[in-house]
């Protein structure tokens, strides 16, 4: 039972799964053990996940743009505690993403290559 009890929450807060315009939020239960609501704001307005969930899929992000993340707990109406987390969308590439940049600035260096005979190296980062 977790009836007139502050909740806490555990300093984890962390995002992956990152596009240009979505994020995966996580965070750790509260304390002690209960059914608590969670509420997490990366703006101006709360979103409500579910008392069972600690993971929301945060979409319709703007790419590039930095986020704060706060997820705060509720028992009934007692607010606890909470926990922050941020990041900036588009600059978390995937493995694939990078080994597809690199293999198209090889073979636009050999094209380059081909079509010159100067060998061209690329400063562009993937």
């Amino acid at each position: 039972m977790t009836g007139g009890i502050v909740p806490r929450m555990i300093d984890n807060c962390s995002l992956s799964s990152w596009t240009s315009t979505s994020v995966k939020l996580s965070w750790t239960a509260a304390t002690p053990n209960g059914i608590y609501t969670y509420i997490y704001n990366y703006g101006t307005d709360d979103v409500i996940a579910s008392s069972h969930t600690y993971t929301a899929d945060v979409t319709g992000l703007v790419g590039g743009a930095d986020y704060v993340f706060t997820v705060t707990v509720f028992n009934a109406d007692i607010r606890g505690n909470n926990v922050s987390c941020s990041g900036t969308t588009g600059e978390h590439k995937t493995a694939a993403n990078a080994m597809l940049c690199k293999s198209i600035l090889t073979l636009a260096a050999a094209i380059i290559f081909a079509n010159t005979g100067v060998l061209h190296e690329s400063k562009m980062l993937c």
